[in-house]
C-alpha cells in the first residue's frame, strides 16, 4: 500500500500539470488576407512557427503564402502576376527558407526572408517542379524533373528524381537498372535520408523506397496486402519511414522500422481510406486523415493511443471543438506538438467557412498518454486491492 501510496503521489503532479497546460489548449484559424477566402496549408516548419500552403481569391489562381501560427496573415512568396499557378510545399525547420513552384508547376523557386525568391535552374533539357521536401537546415531537399523543357531533346526525357543543394543546385538521381521509374518525395530532418518509391519493370508496380548519397536505394518490404505503395514520411536518421498503399480499393498506410519491419496502421475501427501527411522527427507521431468507424476527418497515431480521430483526443484533453470540424491533419512540428491543418469553421449565425488551424499540444500525445495510463493502472490497482 506504501509503494502504490508513493507512486500515485509522485505521478500525480505530472498528471496535474498536463491538465494544468490542457485548459489553455486553443485551436487557431490560419490568419487571411482581406478578400482572400480560401487557402490550403501544405507543411509546417519544423519548430512548428510558420505553415507554408496558398492562398487565393474567386478572382485569382493560388498563390504561394507562409503562415505565422500565431494567425496572423499570411505572406505571399512572388511577386508574379496573375496567371501563374503557384505551390510552396516545404520549409526550413525554422521556416526561413521556402520550396515551392510556379508557372503551373514548371519552375521551381527557392524563397529567403533577406533575399526574397529567385528561380532554382533546371536540369539541361529539363522542367524542374521544385523542391518537394527540405532538410531541417534549408542546404538539401528532393524533387523530381520531368518531361523535356521547350527546344530540349526530341523524343522527351524520362522523368527522374533529383537532389538539390545549396553548393551544387539540383542533380538527377540515377534509375537503378530493372527499373522503369522512381520518385522521392520527403528528405529526413537531418537531410540524410529520402523516401519514396521505385517501380520493377519486370511487375510494373510500384514500390517503397530510400535513398542516401551513401548507401544508394534501398527497397522496403511492401505492406501486406498492397497491390503498390510507396514511402511518403521518414524520420532523422532514416530509422523510421511511412508508406502509402492500395488495398481492395482503399488506401492504407504502414510504418517500417529497421527492427520491426513493415507494420499496417490499421484497427478493427477503421472503415475506409487512411493517409498520413506527416510525422515528428523521430516518428513516434504521425498525423493525416481516415475514415474510422466513428467518423471521418484527421486522425493521430502514436504506438500508445493507436489510430484515433484528433478531434476526440483533442476532446480528450479538455480543447473545446465546438464550431470547428477537422478534415485533414496535413504535418506536425519536429517534437510532435504543433499540428496544423484543414477544416471547417461554423459559426453561431449558421454561416460556416473552410480554415485552416493550427493547435499545439503542451505535452506530446505520446508522453501525455503514457503518463495517464500509469496513473490510471495505478488507481485501477489499489481500488482492485481495497476491494
Amino acid at each position: 500500500m506504501e509503494y502504490r501510496t508513493r507512486f500515485v503521489a509522485l505521478a500525480v503532479p505530472v498528471l496535474l500539470t498536463g491538465v494544468a497546460e490542457a485548459q489553455s489548449l486553443s485551436i487557431t484559424p490560419l490568419g487571411r488576407i482581406p478578400g482572400w477566402d480560401y487557402a490550403r496549408v501544405v507543411s509546417i516548419s519544423g519548430d512548428g512557427q510558420y505553415a507554408v500552403g496558398i492562398t487565393y481569391n474567386p478572382s485569382t489562381l493560388p498563390r504561394a503564402a507562409r503562415w505565422s501560427t500565431d494567425g496572423a496573415a499570411p505572406t505571399l512568396m512572388l511577386p508574379h502576376p496573375i496567371g501563374t499557378i503557384e505551390t510552396a510545399p516545404t520549409c526550413s525547420g525554422d521556416g526561413s527558407v521556402v520550396f515551392g513552384s510556379w508557372n503551373s508547376s514548371s519552375r521551381g523557386f527557392r524563397w529567403t526572408e533577406s533575399g526574397g525568391s529567385s528561380d532554382i535552374q533546371a536540369p539541361t533539357g529539363r522542367l524542374f517542379r521544385g523542391v518537394h521536401s527540405v532538410s531541417d537546415d534549408g542546404t538539401r531537399g528532393v524533387g523530381h524533373a520531368s518531361g523535356t523543357s521547350p527546344g530540349g531533346p526530341n523524343p522527351p526525357l524520362p522523368p527522374a528524381p533529383c537532389l538539390w543543394t545549396l553548393q551544387s543546385g539540383v542533380q538527377l538521381i540515377d534509375i537503378p537498372a530493372g527499373h522503369a521509374d522512381a520518385q522521392l518525395v520527403r528528405i529526413s530532418p537531418d537531410g540524410g535520408t529520402a523516401v519514396g518509391y521505385l517501380t520493377p519493370t519486370s511487375t510494373g508496380l510500384r514500390v517503397p523506397a530510400t535513398w542516401s548519397e551513401s548507401g544508394g536505394w534501398r527497397m522496403l518490404p511492401m505492406i501486406p496486402g498492397a497491390d503498390f505503395a510507396g514511402g511518403t514520411l521518414v524520420s532523422s536518421g532514416g530509422t523510421v519511414a511511412v508508406m502509402s498503399g492500395m488495398s481492395q480499393g482503399f488506401f492504407v498506410a504502414a510504418r517500417w522500422t529497421e527492427e520491426g519491419g513493415t507494420v499496417p496502421i490499421t484497427s478493427p475501427a477503421v472503415t475506409g481510406d487512411i493517409h498520413f501527411n506527416g510525422m515528428s522527427a523521430d516518428g513516434s507521431v504521425l498525423v493525416g486523415q481516415g475514415q474510422l468507424a466513428q467518423g471521418g476527418g484527421a486522425v493521430l497515431w502514436t504506438p500508445d493511443t493507436g489510430l484515433v480521430l484528433l478531434d476526440d483526443y483533442l476532446s480528450s484533453l479538455g480543447l473545446d471543438l465546438t464550431g470547428w470540424s477537422l478534415l485533414g491533419a496535413m504535418d506536425v512540428s519536429n517534437d510532435g506538438r504543433t499540428i496544423v491543418g484543414t477544416g471547417v469553421q461554423f459559426f453561431p449565425d449558421g454561416t460556416f467557412r473552410s480554415a485552416e488551424w493550427v493547435v499545439t499540444v503542451p505535452t506530446p500525445p505520446a508522453a501525455l498518454i503514457a503518463g495517464c495510463a500509469l496513473i490510471c493502472g495505478a488507481a485501477r490497482r489499489k481500488r482492485f486491492n481495497n476491494a
